[in-house]
């Protein structure tokens, strides 16, 4: 079985400082766009005015206030408060908060786990801008993990994560040497890949590079493919 580079080794450390910002909107009918300034305020405050702000509706208030509940910062630790701050920002589109979402479901800490669920929520937060949900759901999409396997819809994922997320591009560089029916093989794609997420520290890729820098292709496509069971 392939193992997954779901990175959940402490929850808490998972909680993301990477923001997506919201695009201009009309005047009339939607909130007006929060700046980036406004962002960083946000992000000094303690959680009696994060509160204030929060009950107003401000979704990254509401994000961090979520935060300082699941560290236990200024107020006492709480993820089942935690998560009702940051469903009130992930309804509000924020990445961020539904990637913590995710997490809550796919790790089983504060709900029941349901890969279901949190492949839904690593889904919407990648569509958001958060890579690491995407590399997440990437995952999830190519082992069947809460869904069929998808290995169109997993590269799709993974494409999204690799700018950021070295090991998404080392994995999307594994899909394209493997030809199945739905994704045929590309190895100059795959070497391309291997490239960047070896040059941006992926310590997988090298290995892949060695193997089609020195074997016959017939023999290299065996080789990857063994590579990808084991990792």
């Amino acid at each position: 079985m392939i193992k997954r580079a779901l990175i959940y080794t402490s929850f808490i450390l998972m909680l993301t400082g990477c923001l997506s910002f919201p695009t201009s909107s009309k005047k009339s009918q939607e909130p007006q766009p929060i700046s980036p300034q406004h962002i960083e305020m946000v992000k000094t405050l303690n959680a009696e005015e994060l509160a204030k702000l929060a009950n107003k509706g401000d979704q990254y208030a509401q994000y961090y206030l979520g935060n300082k509940y699941a560290q236990g910062a200024d107020v006492p630790q709480d993820i089942s408060t935690a998560k009702r701050f940051w469903q009130q920002s992930a309804d509000q589109g924020n990445a961020n908060a539904l990637y913590n979402i995710g997490m809550i479901y796919f790790t089983g800490q504060g709900e029941p786990k349901s890969f279901e669920t949190a492949l839904n929520y690593f889904q919407r937060s990648a569509q958001a801008g958060n890579t690491r949900a995407a590399l997440n759901a990437a995952s999830m999409l190519e082992a069947g993990q809460g869904t069929m396997v998808n290995i169109p819809a997993a590269a799709q994922m993974y494409q999204i994560a690799a700018p950021t997320q070295p090991h998404a591009a080392y994995r999307l560089g594994l899909l394209y040497t493997q030809d199945t029916p739905d994704f045929p093989a590309d190895y100059q794609q795959a070497f391309q890949l291997f490239q960047q997420a070896a040059t941006s520290g992926d310590r997988f890729a090298p290995r892949a590079l060695s193997i089609i820098q020195n074997y016959p292709p017939e023999e290299a496509k065996d080789l990857l493919r063994r590579l990808n069971t084991r990792i």
